[in-house]
């Protein structure tokens, strides 16, 4: 029988565009900076639940003798809980201000098995890190990568052991409901981070054996942390003007309790073992045979 092969590289593609948009923020120049600001709060303030919660799925896979690359830290959601498990974790993040943010955070943590190297994944030669690590792993990355196989790929050939994906899934309605409030436009679903089915399904045709749990997580965010959450999203598509950002705070203020809002989130995690040097060569070959084509 004569597999059909699944065409998502369009799809992943258009995702992409609507996803990754740049913030068109006319108030606030520092606007990107209070995120990552923001992000580190909302991930600490429940002493790194979402981070601990995904380790928790990979369970004794990850031992304090595990050596780790991690994909893009961002503020260190898994960054903290992962170098309290493990023996040592090598950071790979493109972005220099999030570099010495996180490197900050991690001295004040007293955390010194962390390495934060500043750097593009997307352009690094992974031969330099070729079967370093125990585990290769991601978290909130993937709409980040264009191509996803090659990404998947690096990571296999980094680790010698195990890879994982973590993605959120879903998004919370209070953005949606926002949108449509502000925009008085029906929302169409722009804003969703489903993205694992993707490396599902390209991992699930390359013949590996692939893990998948979810978990659930909970954040809290005080009003000026939830005005700009809701903000970020709606900017991308959206011209934020002063106005524009008040008619957004004037419609998350009702959900406000207490002086926090609480969100409840889901999030899937995808691990498989690696497969040995020889297959990865040939899926490589595949890969690069299957481009000349088209």
């Amino acid at each position: 029988m004569v597999r059909s092969p699944i065409d998502w590289r369009n799809t992943w593609q258009a995702r992409r565009q609507v996803r990754i948009r740049p913030m068109q923020v006319t108030f606030d120049p520092h606007f990107g900076e209070h995120g990552l600001s923001d992000s580190f709060a909302v991930a600490c303030c429940d002493d790194f639940g979402y981070g601990r919660r995904a380790l928790d799925v990979l369970g004794d896979q990850v031992t304090p003798e595990t050596v780790t690359m991690e994909i893009g830290p961002g503020s260190g959601a898994l960054t903290f809980p992962l170098a309290r498990r493990v023996a040592r974790v090598v950071a790979i993040e493109r972005s220099l201000p999030t570099v010495a943010f996180l490197m900050e955070k991690l001295a004040e943590a007293g955390l010194t098995n962390v390495e934060v190297r500043q750097e593009d994944w997307s352009e690094l030669d992974i031969t330099t890190l070729q079967d370093q690590f125990d585990l290769a792993i991601c978290s909130h990355f993937l709409w980040q990568v264009g191509d996803l196989e090659t990404h998947l790929h690096k990571m296999e050939r980094a680790s010698r052991r195990l890879c994982a994906v973590i993605q959120p899934a879903g998004r919370t309605p209070l953005v949606v409901e926002t949108w449509t409030a502000v925009t008085g436009r029906p929302y169409d679903g722009r804003f969703e981070p489903d993205a694992d089915l993707f490396p599902y399904l390209i991992l699930r045709e390359w013949g590996r054996r692939v893990h998948v749990r979810t978990f659930d997580y909970t954040v809290e965010r005080d009003a000026a942390q939830l005005e700009r959450y809701v903000t970020g999203f709606i900017a991308k598509h959206e011209l934020m003007t002063v106005a524009l950002r008040d008619r957004i705070a004037a419609h998350v203020a009702p959900y406000m309790r207490d002086g926090r809002h609480v969100d409840h989130g889901q999030a899937v995690v995808l691990w498989w073992p690696v497969p040995d040097v020889s297959s990865i060569s040939r899926a490589l070959t595949d890969v690069a045979e299957s481009c000349s084509a088209e």
